[in-house]
């Protein structure tokens, strides 16, 4: 398992692994370069918490008319995202995983869903649960 820590590999999608991280530390380290800083900046988007993805192209899918904004921060562990996803959406934990890294990627992802009802309830139980756990992750119902 230490091994597979010092590994450096950087993905298409931006993510870096710890050993990508140590590495770059180490070629500063040996040309006595400026250390870069750390933490490093984060490889992921964010936006404000008042962001209107709606507002943004690329975000609303085709025919959108209701559902949930979830927007990206720093902090909210991205394991976090892929059980809320999965408990609260009930979506497979392999489509969880594949939304979490769009949001993370892209900054948020707009959920279609059947009305506002539903909308409603499941941005409020995600809420909930974000801040029962002291997360920052925003996610509303939202509709055209």
């Amino acid at each position: 398992m230490m091994i597979m820590n010092v590994i450096p590999y950087k993905g298409t999608n931006g993510l870096a692994s710890d050993g990508y991280q140590l590495w770059v530390v180490f070629i500063y380290a040996l040309k006595r370069g400026k250390r870069p800083a750390y933490p490093p900046k984060s490889a992921s988007r964010t936006f404000p918490p008042d962001t209107s993805l709606l507002t943004l192209d690329g975000f609303t899918p085709a025919n959108f008319s209701v559902g949930v904004e979830i927007l990206n921060d720093d902090t909210t562990p991205m394991e976090f995202v892929v059980n809320t996803l999965t408990q609260h959406l009930q979506i497979s934990r392999e489509d969880a995983f594949k939304m979490m890294l769009e949001i993370h990627g892209k900054g948020g992802v707009i959920v279609p869903l059947e009305d506002m009802k539903s909308a409603v309830s499941i941005a409020h139980r995600i809420a909930e649960e974000v801040q029962a756990h002291h997360h920052r992750l925003v996610c509303r119902a939202v509709n055209v």
